[in-house]
């Protein structure tokens, strides 16, 4: 059922409207094609022993719109791209409008249900949007309807009395769907069955941070020795880490521009010019860099720039560069402040160390590693006898005033301290798909629930590679009592929920029982002259 106000919608209409109002103009009044009456009129949908006809659909859409979409279907600017697109659209969504509403004029009268003027015009006159003064205004009311939604307050008055045969019939549905106690006592067991934890998360990545002291040179050899399967696949696993990109040996001649204006380009231009033809007579580029060149840290070394990867370079000037062969010679380049002129002495094509050369600083890391790790879980069993002692984590690891705040604003599942801190969850429910603060882990939420009552989680729990100390603070349980207090609410939000799928279930039902038959390839006859 389409809504009031829909800004996606109305803006979609106003495109058509204003693309109507154009070609109307331009090609309308003088040019012959097909009226509405000469679309040929076939059925489109049979609902029950009501016909939806070809004509049914244009003339809906012609009221959506507010004026006649002939023009538009004879005008072969529509025939192709988003204007037959956005076209096909509207023609659609008149064919579904048409189609429910026939099914409400069809259900409402079984169930008693009839929308009479005076009931439309008190659902309009409730609406604060068109008030005026406090009062509902009519000049406001089809302002806004034509602004917003694009349509005639006719058609939008169409849809309304829909809209609230709907509504109504799906209250009477939702009466009607019968939904046991022990079906709602199923989720409401789910709802009601909360934790609220507090926890803290002991990082090696954090304590890797802080280590100042590397290993001895005599324990990094030992430890390469002891890991070197370990070390290897490292090398495989971050091969891409450790790939050389492709390098040139270059040197360079910088002409600078004396100044910004027209004439200081043109002779700068013809001096790097006159220099690019020198070289390429085989003049000597590191000598007339030596004598020519205004870059100052390159000039007295005859321009050499050393080695140099496309990152060190402007990307304009790399791309350039990297195309040349060993020991061609570049045009001049412009760039901002002058020209420049490369000559590749040498390249080095791109390479995977090997694992030899890594290998020292491979070690370092796994070394570094394997020690945070080691440090966090020996930090975590400390924090974790200490609360089986009976000491409170938010007591022995409190946030300062500043986290605090910052915690109690952060989603991120991340540390936000780098020393560890008490974070609490909130209440949380059995139902929810993750955990607050430490996302989806199921293993760790079925620990938490099969807890009864407050109290510690008395063994580490990983995440990642982070260790956790946990401890339940809060723990409510389902109870009959609390059942009772929710049943009406629950009842009545999941038959609610019921009803708003009975359209469709009635949509799917009457074409399975052949009451309903749609025909949406026959719309293509409107398109037929296109």
């Amino acid at each position: 059922m389409s809504k009031p106000f829909d800004l996606k919608r109305g803006a979609i209409l106003l495109f058509i409207i204003l693309l109507a109002l154009v070609f109307a103009s331009e090609f309308g009044p003088g040019r012959r094609g097909k009226t509405a009456q000469e679309v040929s009129n076939e059925v489109v949908a049979h609902i029950g022993n009501k016909k939806i006809m070809l004509d049914d659909v244009l003339k809906e859409t012609s009221a959506r719109v507010g004026q006649d979409i002939t023009p538009l279907l004879r005008d072969p600017a529509f025939a192709s791209g988003d204007y037959r697109k956005n076209l096909e659209a509207l023609v659609e969504r008149s064919l579904e409008q048409l189609v429910e509403l026939a099914l409400l004029e069809q259900q409402a009268p079984n169930e008693g249900i009839a929308i009479s003027n005076s009931e439309l015009l008190a659902h309009l006159q409730k609406n604060p949007a068109f008030h005026k003064d406090g009062q509902f205004d009519s000049n406001t009311y089809q302002r806004l309807v034509q602004s917003n939604t694009g349509l005639t307050t006719v058609a939008f008055e169409k849809e309304q009395r829909t809209h609230i045969a709907r509504l109504k019939l799906q209250q009477f549905l939702s009466r009607l769907s019968y939904i046991s106690d022990e079906e709602l006592y199923a989720e409401y067991a789910l709802m009601a069955n909360k934790a609220n934890v507090r926890f803290v998360r002991f990082s090696p990545a954090q304590l890797a941070a802080q280590m100042t002291t590397p290993p001895t040179p005599r324990e990094l050899e030992k430890f390469v020795g002891e890991n070197s399967k370990a070390i290897e696949e490292a090398y495989q696993q971050n091969s891409q880490d450790y790939v050389e990109p492709e390098r040139l040996h270059l040197r360079q001649i910088f002409i600078e521009r004396s100044a910004d204006t027209l004439e200081s380009s043109e002779i700068t231009k013809k001096k790097a010019e006159k220099l690019a033809e020198a070289l390429q007579q085989g003049a000597d580029f590191a000598s007339l860099a030596r004598e020519s060149s205004d870059d100052a840290e390159t000039k007295t070394n005859g321009g050499d720039m050393g080695w140099k990867d496309a990152l060190g370079l402007p990307p304009l000037l790399a791309t350039t560069v990297f195309n040349m062969k060993t020991g061609e010679i570049s045009p001049p380049l412009e760039t901002p402040r002058g020209y420049l002129i490369y000559k590749v002495e040498e390249r080095s094509e791109s390479q995977t160390k090997p694992l030899q050369t890594v290998q020292p600083q491979i070690a370092l890391a796994l070394w570094t590693q394997q020690k945070s790790e080691q440090l966090a879980r020996i930090e975590a069993e400390k924090a974790l006898a200490n609360l089986l002692k009976g000491n409170s984590l938010d007591k022995l690891f409190p946030p300062s005033p500043t986290e605090l705040g910052e915690l109690s604003t952060s989603l991120s599942q991340k540390p936000i301290s780098n020393k560890p801190v008490a974070v609490s969850t909130g209440s949380f429910g059995a139902n929810y798909l993750s955990i607050p603060q430490l996302g989806n882990n199921e293993i760790l939420k079925n620990l938490i629930f099969q807890t009864t009552t407050p109290g510690p989680i008395h063994e580490i729990q990983t995440l990642g590679q982070d260790f956790l100390v946990l401890e339940v603070i809060e723990r409510q349980h389902p109870s009959e009592e609390g059942f009772q207090q929710e049943k009406n609410k629950l009842r009545e939000t999941f038959q609610n929920f019921r009803a708003q799928q009975t359209l469709p279930r009635l949509v799917q039902q009457m074409k399975a029982q052949k009451q309903l038959q749609l025909f949406p390839e026959k719309l293509k006859k409107l398109y037929s002259n296109l």
